[in-house]
């Protein structure tokens, strides 16, 4: 897998701590400084084949709103990606959601979560020398199993027209008569919407309407 960091970290306890989940997740790819003044973040596409780090610490219980102004402007283009929001051992509240939601309007899918501690960015007394030894380790187990959760999900990824996707949506296709688009694929407990794939299994001229399964 090409392993695409996209960080804000500008103390660095972010940074440390996605390159060790970065390390375990396969190849590495390009590195993102969300902090780079200038930068023109437009012009990051990643593609469905890639698997992205999403990395930003927690300021008062959220994403820095520099962060997620600048990761607002990247396309995920259905790359699958691990949040990671890093806390220097406080509380993290609801910065993992909102770093979740953020990477999902980018065109992200969200594969993973990690709320993981460094050494506060501030007082260096809390949690100092974090990410040590031992986080290390518990962030490389954490990443062992999303790439194997991401590799299951990569191995359902063509459609052999089997309608086991009709048959899972909990969209009622009366509703739309033959018109719906239901998900696509089904993956253990997830399910995924797949709009271009779908589409020449409809009669040219059909609308087309889209539902989502989760």
């Amino acid at each position: 897998m090409n392993v695409v960091q996209i960080i804000f970290s500008p103390t660095g306890g972010t940074r440390r701590a996605a390159e060790i989940i970065a390390a375990e997740l396969g190849t590495a790819g390009a590195v993102v400084d969300l902090t780079e003044a200038g930068a023109d973040f437009s012009s990051v596409t990643l593609n469905k084949d890639d698997v992205a780090i999403i990395a930003a610490p927690s300021f008062a219980g959220r994403v820095p709103a520099l962060a997620a102004s600048r990761l607002a402007q990247i396309r995920g283009g259905g790359a699958a990606c691990v949040a990671l929001c890093v806390y220097g051992n406080r509380a993290y509240e609801d910065t993992l959601l909102e770093l979740s939601d953020a990477a999902s309007r980018c065109g992200f899918r969200v594969a993973a979560g990690v709320a993981a501690v460094a050494e506060h960015s501030v007082v260096r007394s809390y949690a100092a020398g974090r990410p040590d030894e031992k986080d290390a380790e518990t962030l490389k187990s954490f990443a062992r199993e999303i790439a194997a959760k991401i590799r299951k999900y990569a191995e359902c990824d063509e459609c052999e027209s089997c309608e086991e996707c009709e048959d899972a949506c909990t969209i009622d296709r009366d509703d739309f008569g033959n018109t719906v688009l239901t998900v696509l694929h089904v993956c253990g407990e997830s399910y995924r919407t797949c709009y271009d794939r779908l589409a020449d299994l409809i009669e040219p001229g059909e609308p087309k309407v889209k539902c989502v399964a989760e």
